[in-house]
């Protein structure tokens, strides 16, 4: 947008001598929606499907599941090669060092329902990780130095595999634990206790336990982690279900690990309350679950930002989008259930999904909103 300021000078001995007009440039303001030619799968042990510099994105082709294509603005959606023998990435585990360039995940090998861990490095294509069908790789460090890996023995192992020195070590172990994931830098472990009103707790990267004595409500774990896992999602089962032989009522809780404070989240409305989503930050997070009745499926968004922010309670997806700039009114209509995946560490980029006009699910980047500035100002001279 330009605007036009018009300068007159007078004298002595005329009225008007000049007329400068100058036509300042005022920065535009622009979203930037950009509509993937794919959808996110689910979360599940905490998957990252988003680079940390929010570049790279991992979809599936539909909302079956299957990790398909690996996607960048400068190259476009690219076929996630397969190793030999393989059939398909799962939609089960997926993690993503921070620029992209290396995949962790788990793909069925020759027959139905078997799986092994994989790994898809830039440049060096996809390979089978373990010949194990019992261990997953649920974990990748920011720059790819180190992989968590899960091994389903009994009693369960967890172990950090170090790339640069080849070397192994026992991150934690124990009957008594269950392991769920992994924080988006790989340095901290989480899960429960594995007692029958078991508690979330977590392990430090040299494997010291910490479980969540002063929750309130149980049987309770975590399940999502921001990047440092200094707070931590989870879900309370509260041991009520959904009418017609519905699954069980879930509560949010998010646990913040340096301070101890437990918060609890089932929003008016609710049937159940899962947590969905939390932001690298740890202040934003997202629930899902029906609404009103077992008809209709919600996301909602709360946001601890500020005091401002969080006074506002729980808000609709969309409407937390518009207001924080990632995307402008036009790109929200005709779209609905917007659901947030993941974001960016610098917090810049939104990853989810939508179900666009014609009733489709459709996976979207959400970049925040920038000023565009526009050509510098040319002055225009004129005499009377």
């Amino acid at each position: 947008m330009k605007h036009l300021f018009i300068f007159a000078k007078s004298t002595t001995r005329g009225p008007l001598l000049a007329l400068i007009c100058w036509i300042a440039a005022v920065p535009t303001a622009r979203a930037d929606l950009t509509v993937l030619p794919g959808v996110f799968s689910y979360l599940n042990q905490n998957n990252r499907f988003l680079s940390g510099d929010g570049k790279v994105a991992v979809l599936c082709k539909d909302e079956n599941g299957a990790l398909t294509t690996r996607w960048t603005a400068e190259t476009g959606a690219e076929k996630l090669p397969l190793p030999p023998g393989g059939n398909y990435w799962t939609g089960f585990y997926c993690h993503l060092s921070t620029d992209g360039s290396e995949i962790v995940g788990l793909g069925g090998m020759n027959q139905f329902g078997v799986y092994y861990p994989w790994i898809w490095r830039q440049n060096h294509g996809t390979r089978v990780y373990s010949a194990h069908g019992d261990e997953q790789l649920i974990g990748i460090s920011s720059d790819g130095d180190y992989i968590a890996r899960i091994v389903q023995t009994s009693p369960e192992k967890v172990y950090q595999d170090f790339t640069t020195s080849g070397t192994t070590a026992l991150w934690a172990e124990g009957s008594g634990w269950m392991f769920n994931g992994t924080s988006y830098d790989n340095r901290v472990l989480f899960g429960r206790t594995k007692a029958t009103n078991y508690r979330p707790c977590y392990w430090s990267m040299s494997g010291q336990q910490v479980i969540a004595t002063s929750i309130l409500k149980t049987p309770a774990e975590c399940t999502l982690s921001g990047k440092d896992g200094s707070i931590l999602l989870g879900q309370i089962h509260t041991g009520q279900f959904l009418p017609n032989d519905g699954p069980e009522a879930m509560e949010t809780f998010r646990w913040n690990t340096i301070t101890g404070q437990i918060e609890y989240f089932f929003p008016p409305h609710f049937l159940t309350a899962e947590p969905s989503f939390i932001s690298p930050n740890g202040k934003m997070i997202s629930i899902a679950g029906y609404y009103n009745d077992t008809m209709h499926f919600k996301y909602m968004v709360y946001d601890s930002t500020t005091a401002g922010e969080a006074g506002l309670g729980m808000q609709e997806v969309d409407t937390w989008l518009i207001a924080h700039q990632y995307i402008v009114p036009a790109e929200a209509q005709g779209r609905s259930s917007f659901e947030i995946i993941s974001m960016s560490d610098d917090l810049s980029v939104v990853a989810g999904n939508f179900i666009d006009a014609g009733g489709k699910l459709r996976g979207f980047l959400a970049k925040k909103l920038r000023l565009i500035p526009e050509p510098e100002p040319t002055p225009v001279f004129g005499r009377q």
